[in-house]
């Protein structure tokens, strides 16, 4: 179910980057806020995606006790290609993408959300594409998943590569 923004999503994720930051004790080089909720003026589905950067992807084995410790589930290292995947809360209130800090799982996330953030043609565009998806796919997340990334690819496709002056 998609919802309107809520501002409160930003504390909310401030809030929490904090509470990674001190369980993980050095080993995340950087957290960012991504996903939907991390746009303003979109709608999006009521839970904020936390991207924690590391030096190695190996280096994620360590972390699954620490994130297990303030409350995460570990789901796995197969769902998403080169990604340690963690969530939390029931019904689920965050979903946690461990990934190699500056790696293409961790640009990818990044580029996609700072290109919502600066083009809102583009994010209104993804919100009305996740609105159908939504409608078409309403008990089936894997699909739902699945379609959107063909979205997303083209955007990521048309977007200036990090560091590029275009």
């Amino acid at each position: 179910m998609l919802v309107t923004h809520d501002p409160a999503w930003e504390q909310i994720y401030e809030t929490e980057r904090q509470r990674i930051r001190t369980a993980l004790a050095g080993l995340a080089l950087d957290i960012q806020h991504c996903g939907s909720t991390a746009v303003p003026g979109i709608r999006a589905k009521p839970i904020l995606d936390v991207l924690v950067g590391v030096e190695r992807l190996a280096r994620g084995r360590d972390c699954i006790p620490l994130l297990q410790g303030i409350g995460y589930d570990y789901l796995g290292e197969d769902l998403i290609p080169n990604e340690h995947f963690f969530g939390k809360g029931a019904p689920r209130t965050h979903h946690l993408h461990l990934v190699e800090w500056r790696g293409p799982g961790w640009q990818d996330k990044v580029l996609f959300r700072d290109r919502l953030l600066a083009d809102g043609v583009v994010a209104r565009r993804y919100e009305a594409r996740k609105m159908a998806l939504a409608a078409r796919f309403p008990n089936d997340r894997a699909s739902y998943t699945k379609a959107k990334a063909t979205f997303i690819a083209g955007v990521l496709a048309s977007s200036p590569a990090p560091g590029d002056a275009g």
